[in-house]
């Protein structure tokens, strides 16, 4: 299977990339079959060049494009708008099964905090003293 996908070229830190049609398992930096046009991300405006008739010749013989270059070609205007591929990437969140779900739910609003104690250093008594409402009785050892 064909797919139009991008090509890194150009320098450390300053890459520019190719637009190429490449047989899918092939490696990325690998052969390709033809050049299609180029993208320069790092120009201030990004320089985008395509052959318009090549990339819709590829499409209507059956190659798929990668989500980056079919956002790229719909910003150019080659696509339509509607095309465009919006990708989020988030944590994904776990699946209930039913079980989980007929489990009561707890509203925060429902739960009370109660606020932890935390003794001071100075006020805390050690068991080894005694307090003073406390009556201590003096230990009297036997002398034989």
């Amino acid at each position: 299977m064909l797919v139009i996908r991008l090509s890194r070229t150009g320098k450390k830190n300053a890459p520019s990339y190719r637009i190429v049609v490449a047989e899918k398992s092939c490696a990325v930096k690998g052969k390709n079959l033809e050049v299609l046009g180029h993208y320069n991300s790092i120009a201030n405006p990004k320089q985008f060049f395509c052959h318009k008739e090549k990339v819709l010749m590829y499409l209507k013989n059956g190659a798929k494009l990668s989500n980056t270059v079919q956002n790229l070609l719909c910003d150019q205007g080659v696509l339509p708008k509607n095309q465009k591929i919006k990708k989020i990437y988030a944590k994904k969140t776990p699946v209930l099964t039913d079980s989980e779900e007929k489990k009561p739910q707890v509203d925060d609003n429902s739960v009370k905090e109660e606020p932890v104690k935390i003794p001071d250093d100075h006020s805390s008594k050690s068991e080894d003293q005694p307090s003073g409402s406390e009556k201590t009785e003096p230990i009297q050892e036997d002398k034989q």
